[in-house]
């Protein structure tokens, strides 16, 4: 009995697990539903190393406690133990819907300062960043999650907690020199803005300032309320075996 719980006890914190940042194979690296230290916004990015020079990034606002319709304007990768002093290219910036079809939108980014890490983290830390091309202002368009948050909806690309599938938005980088992601080394950052104009930022190495939340999916759920009724099961039938000996 005691193994069997064991057992069960394991692969319930295997399941439980798969909310935090992990590395898909070689070459993709998962930063799933990280939120803000007050909720203002929750996102998950997926980085797809091509080649050395070639990265891909795609980013969903997942958005965070109702009221809080945070726009992401600002997004960018680093390493911990090395800054990045090369120069960086967008190669394209495709807005994908929720039927899977992309719109090119370029042109509402450019390529940001690379510093990535400030005061919120231990220091700062080059590495490659992408803002919006129109400012910082939640109004002015960005990565919304299910609740448009300003005038200009028309620059708004609205993700609503659709990850792991459409929509998101997918940034392409080219880098002039080497640029690896690792588990343990690569962050994620990126900056929201409030639509009362409070600003917030999050940094995936940095636990205080914006971590992973897990929750269980509804068929984790389902398999421990079956584990438990088996369990319970097999102890009744162990305890009626003992009594009829």
């Amino acid at each position: 009995m005691k193994a069997i719980k064991q057992a069960f006890a394991a692969a319930i914190i295997s399941a439980g697990m798969a909310g935090a940042a992990s590395a898909q194979g070689s070459a993709t690296l998962t930063f799933e539903n990280y939120c803000t230290s007050q909720f203002f916004v929750c996102a998950s990015v997926q980085v797809t190393q091509l080649d050395a020079t070639n990265i891909v990034m795609r980013v969903w606002n997942m958005e965070g406690v109702i009221g809080n319709m945070g726009t992401i304007t600002a997004v960018g990768l680093y390493n911990n133990n090395s800054d990045f002093n090369g120069s960086v290219t967008i190669s394209s910036v495709l807005y994908y819907d929720p039927t899977g079809v992309s719109t090119v939108v370029t042109g509402d980014w450019q390529e940001g300062d690379n510093s990535i890490k400030n005061s919120s983290g231990p220091g700062s830390k080059k590495g490659l960043g992408i803002d919006l091309s129109g400012g910082t202002n939640g109004h002015e368009g960005g990565i919304v999650g299910c609740s448009d948050p300003g005038p200009t909806s028309a620059n708004h690309r609205s993700t609503c907690r659709s990850y792991p599938s459409f929509a998101y938005v997918e940034f392409t980088f080219s880098t002039s020199e080497a640029f690896l992601i690792s588990a343990d080394e690569t962050g994620a950052r990126w900056h929201t803005q409030q639509i009362n104009g409070a600003s917030d930022k999050c940094d995936t190495q940095v636990s205080s300032v914006c971590s992973a939340t897990i929750a269980p999916e509804p068929t984790t759920i389902a398999l421990l309320g079956t584990g438990l009724a088996g369990m319970v099961f097999y102890d009744r039938r162990r305890r009626n075996n003992k009594l009829g000996a």
